[in-house]
């Protein structure tokens, strides 16, 4: 997404961010940089817009800018120390998306016989 649809996206959960802020957080650590498939056209990702939401609230709680840089510095620290759960935690998501498909699919099938059964024409 374009910088003027992330922050389209924020206001309407009302974190009021403009892209001098962005900008100055992307200077400070605070966010990664965008992608840029083109000069001048950096493309946003959902991982800037949840670090801005988090950032905005830490902020509300009255932590400076760089409290907040090593508050998240320490969880994706965290993060990387377990990655093996988090390995887990993605096989056992995979897992029931699978059966939630699988039954999405024996839905459909049910309902078209059930349909089938009862529009026929004897």
């Amino acid at each position: 997404m374009s910088m003027s649809q992330l922050i389209e996206k924020l206001d309407q959960d009302n974190v009021k961010v403009t892209g001098r802020m962005i900008r100055h957080y992307i200077s400070l650590g605070l966010l990664p940089e965008p992608e840029y498939p083109h000069q001048n056209q950096a493309i946003y990702t959902m991982q800037h817009y949840i670090l801005i939401k988090i950032i905005d609230s830490k902020k509300k709680l009255g932590l400076s800018l760089n409290e907040i840089k090593d508050e998240i510095k320490q969880k994706i620290d965290s993060y990387l120390t377990n990655s093996h759960d988090i390995d887990i935690d993605l096989e056992c998501l995979n897992e029931k998306q699978k059966a939630k498909a699988g039954w999405s699919n024996i839905d459909k099938k049910f309902y078209y016989n059930i349909d089938y059964q009862f529009f026929r024409r004897p």
